[in-house]
């Protein structure tokens, strides 16, 4: 399981002072213990010196007594043990033994005694000597005084250094948990144009601004995007000459046209366009002449377009008009007539003159299955041309003229 920035900062910031903490006390009470030890054997030895002046009366006289007084009279806090006067012979004068209990004793009884011999001297002359044992009991109390005293430093130390940690480490989570807040709410809005602000700290000032950059070419990419799945759904899904919506386009909203009849039960027509003769005109005038004269007529088309309709071009000189829903009371013959006005209007492409004309097949729904509404329409549209050539026009007879423009006229 991962832990954070501060948790971690923290942690590794208490161990490595509680190792350098117990490094220290370990090493301050060697070197103490070293130094209180040499201080208690020069008091030892300075005790011995006093002491050896204070007998040398009874030790020349081989006063027991009083030399068994003095030798109690030696100060409890010196640390002295045991005690004792020989004469010049080695002979014992007389002896004191002082007994500590408790668990200073006890630890002082671990670390041994401290023994030294001290001549008793007159005149140059030694007339005996002077055997003290020392008890380590006073060093190890100074020592467990200076071990307790490192331990309340220590303390200090482990809390001074939490708050200097608790500070440190919130200036340097904070604006991470800012930038990690940030990141959240743009993912989860998908808002790609917010900013990290400003911080403090260079390196996390540094991620921000490469944060920043990253979001910027997001968002530039996310455009890149839009643009290029605009261009490919117009690609997909509109005639490059005329603007219209192609063949997938109408087939799809007339899959939903016909869904929104069944369940509201309102009839859907279609209209199926052509353009008389326009082979001719390809033949005659050109492809660059003939795209002109179907880009006008899809103009013209989406210009007439009712509200609820919709024109496409199905390819070459075929267009169609889906209209979804057709009120009950609408006039279908009005709104072919319509369209016939809308389109039927002489125009000129480059240096001459057209006046277009076109053969219109009309369908309803439910009238025609769904299945056989498109071919309905396409064959009432053939059955049209064929009546506009065989009655009205003759073969040879185009319906549309093309008349070279006049001055005046340009």
């Amino acid at each position: 399981m991962s832990t954070g920035i501060a948790s971690q900062f923290k942690r590794s910031s208490l161990l490595a002072a509680l190792i350098v903490i117990v490094l220290l006390t370990l090493s301050a009470s060697v070197i103490g213990y070293y130094y209180l030890q040499r201080q208690a054997s020069e008091h030892l030895h300075g005790v011995a010196a006093l002491t050896a002046v204070q007998v040398q009366a009874a030790v020349l006289f081989e006063d027991k007594q009083d030399a068994t007084e003095l030798l109690q009279a030696i100060d409890s806090t010196s640390g002295v043990q045991h005690a004792e006067l020989r004469n010049s012979h080695g002979n014992l004068l007389a002896e004191y033994s002082r007994r500590s209990e408790g668990w200073l004793a006890s630890i002082a009884h671990w670390f041994g005694t401290q023994k030294i011999s001290h001549d008793i001297i007159v005149d140059d002359r030694v007339i005996g000597s002077l055997i003290l044992v020392g008890s380590n009991e006073p060093l190890i109390g100074a020592l467990l005084g200076l071990i307790l005293s490192d331990i309340v430093i220590a303390a200090l130390i482990i809390v001074l250094l939490t708050m200097i940690t608790t500070c440190y480490t919130q200036r340097i989570t904070q604006p991470i948990n800012r930038l990690r807040k940030l990141i959240r709410v743009i993912i989860e809005r998908s808002d790609f144009s917010r900013r990290a602000p400003a911080f403090t700290l260079a390196e996390v000032e540094e991620l921000r601004l490469e944060f920043n950059a990253l979001l910027d070419e997001i968002m530039r990419r996310d455009r890149e995007l839009n643009q290029a799945s605009t261009a490919l759904s117009r690609m997909a899904f509109y005639d490059t000459l005329t603007g219209l919506p192609n063949r997938a386009m109408f087939e799809r909203a007339l899959e939903r046209a016909l869904q929104n009849s069944d369940a509201d039960g309102i009839p859907i027509a279609v209209f199926y366009a052509d353009v008389d003769d326009f082979k001719s005109i390809n033949d005659h005038y050109g492809h660059a002449t003939g795209d002109h004269f179907l880009a006008v007529l899809g103009q013209r088309l989406e210009e007439w377009r009712p509200i609820n309709a919709l024109v496409a071009r199905m390819g070459g000189d075929e267009f169609v008009v889906l209209i979804a829903p057709l009120p009950k009371d609408r006039d279908v013959a009005g709104l072919i007539a319509q369209l016939r006005a809308a389109v039927e209007i002489p125009f000129c492409v480059d240096s001459y003159s057209f006046c277009p004309s076109l053969s219109i097949g009309m369908a309803l729904y439910p009238e025609t299955t769904a299945n056989d509404l498109i071919r309905a329409a396409d064959r009432a549209m053939y059955t049209e041309k064929m009546r506009h050539v065989g009655v009205k026009w003759q073969p040879s007879v185009t319906k549309w003229t093309a008349l070279p423009r006049s001055k005046e006229s340009a």
